[in-house]
């Protein structure tokens, strides 16, 4: 068996170590889309930034299609430290409905000297709109009360004849 190299020891050495070591990382980052009353919201599942041993976590962005939806800013004199799971103040962000969507998570923790991209999906496809409550649903639901209420007084009808 022949010996490896120095180029082939140093290609797996590069293969094997993180991207950056002692950068800020997340868990993954799971979305989905859902038809709402007027429009689609895309839905981002909880998820933790890992910031790296003895630094503190700066700020975190959302991303939908390339454009920021959530961006948030730690406090300045005592930003979290360790694993970071924030809270989204939203059950689900603006989107359109039948277009395809990739969620980013980009952020920095004080040892990233620019804001690194932490994770993403794969493209999140919304669904067609709810149809709205148009004419032809609002005369079905007129149609459907005037004929229970129509059951009700025939029954009546029919129990005085038999009187």
């Amino acid at each position: 068996m022949r010996a490896p190299t120095a180029a082939a020891a140093l290609l797996a050495a590069a293969l094997l170590a993180p991207a950056q070591a002692g950068a800020a990382s997340a868990s993954p980052i799971q979305a989905s889309c859902f038809a709402a009353s007027r429009d689609c919201r895309i839905h981002v599942d909880p998820f933790t930034i890992a910031v790296a041993p003895g630094q503190r976590l700066q700020s975190f962005q959302l991303q939908v299609g390339g454009l920021p939806v959530y961006d948030y800013r730690t406090d300045a004199s005592n930003p979290p430290a360790g694993p970071y799971a924030p809270t989204l103040p939203k059950p689900g962000f603006a989107a359109r409905c039948e277009q395809t969507y990739v969620v980013k998570l980009v952020g920095r923790d004080s040892g990233d000297p620019s804001p690194l991209e932490l994770g993403q999906t794969a493209p999140v496809t919304c669904p067609a709109p709810e149809p709205a409550p148009g004419a032809a649903a609002l005369a079905a639901a007129g149609t459907l009360a005037v004929l229970k209420g129509s059951r009700r007084g025939s029954g009546r009808r029919k129990l005085r004849a038999s009187r």
